[in-house]
């Protein structure tokens, strides 16, 4: 019964995210600035790369943000931001095969 309850009370986020609003995050004046701070290091280190990599500056699509600061999860302030940088690569898509594999692990209670 715990575990089902266990499971139930942190499926998601919510739980997380409703103590850190109310009593952990930062405010908001601070999440803008360092939103305004890391999109302004972000830009310039894309910009730099493109320059110094021709296949990196064609490849490049777009940043997306994620990991806890983003899900306003984050416990603290923030000392690391994750985000992945999409890629397209100059290669023929149609030859790569994708296989999903599914491995089910059984817990001893």
């Amino acid at each position: 019964m715990i575990d089902i309850e266990f499971e139930r009370c942190f499926s998601n986020d919510h739980v997380m995210h409703v103590i850190n609003k109310n009593f952990i995050a930062l405010d908001d004046v601070e999440v803008k600035r360092n939103n305004s701070n890391l999109t302004e290091v972000i830009r310039t280190l894309m910009e730099q790369m493109k320059l110094k990599d021709d296949l990196f500056a064609n490849a490049y699509r777009e940043i997306i943000f994620c990991g806890s600061f983003y899900k306003e999860t984050r416990v603290g302030k923030p000392n690391e931001f994750d985000l992945n940088i999409i890629l397209q690569l100059p290669i023929n898509y149609g030859n790569i095969n994708v296989r999903i594999i599914f491995i089910i692990c059984h817990r001893n209670v």
